[in-house]
């Protein structure tokens, strides 16, 4: 597949705006139910996913960035 530069630009910008509105959400809700955090941060996973298959520009930054998020959330989802 052949994905053109502006939607791997927009892809790479839209799945660091979701990890940073996760982020926010995990530090500002903490009795809510978690399931759109849940289906958030899957939704990210899957994005970088496909990113880091198809498209031209390197994903280090956006994995780095989802490793950053990804303690916060186990902890938050109470994983270990």
């Amino acid at each position: 597949m052949d994905v053109p530069y502006g939607a791997c630009s927009c892809l790479f910008s839209g799945i660091l705006n979701k990890i940073e509105w996760i982020k926010c959400q995990i530090k500002a809700i903490h009795d809510e139910p978690y399931s759109y955090i849940e289906r958030s941060y899957n939704e990210v996973v899957e994005a970088i996913e496909f990113y880091n298959k198809y498209c031209i520009a390197s994903g280090a930054h956006l994995t780095a960035a989802l490793e950053e998020l990804t303690p916060l959330y186990k902890q938050y989802m109470k994983i270990e």
